[in-house]
């Protein structure tokens, strides 16, 4: 995932420049950096707003695909289900439910593959640094 992998950069271009470019007075790799920051800024605020967008368009054909799968359901029940449970109940549990199921399809992939590249990457930069320490 890009915009996680963004977030490895950050500390290492802050490493450099707190240990080489700026007591060396490196002007110009000051200038590159910063720019390069900028960059990976406007890149990871892009791929942030594609990723939600796309997730949020999936997370609502599939939550209409839900309810109609749970319309269908309802109309298969005999008249005494709906006679022994009040109607308020039922609507509150299949909107609650329902939310509560699209908000994990849509949001718990997405975070666990982001976490995933997280420890991946923090380990990978962490053992660049000292492995010991690691």
């Amino acid at each position: 995932h890009i915009a996680a992998s963004c977030d490895l950069v950050y500390p290492m271009m802050t490493r450099t420049l707190v240990n080489d470019s700026i007591p060396n007075r490196k002007i110009r790799m000051l200038v590159v950096f910063g720019v390069t920051l900028l960059v990976i800024y406007i890149i990871k605020g892009a791929c942030g707003y594609f990723m939600q967008y796309y997730g949020h368009v999936m997370g609502v054909h599939m939550q209409g695909d839900m309810r109609k799968d749970m319309f269908l359901h309802l109309q298969k029940l005999p008249n005494t289900y709906f006679d022994n449970n009040k109607t308020g109940d039922l609507m509150s549990r299949m909107i609650n439910d329902l939310m509560e199921v699209s908000e994990l399809a849509h949001h718990g992939p997405e975070d666990l593959f982001i976490s995933l590249v997280m420890l991946i990457g923090s380990f990978t930069v962490l053992c660049t640094i000292n492995i010991p320490l690691t």
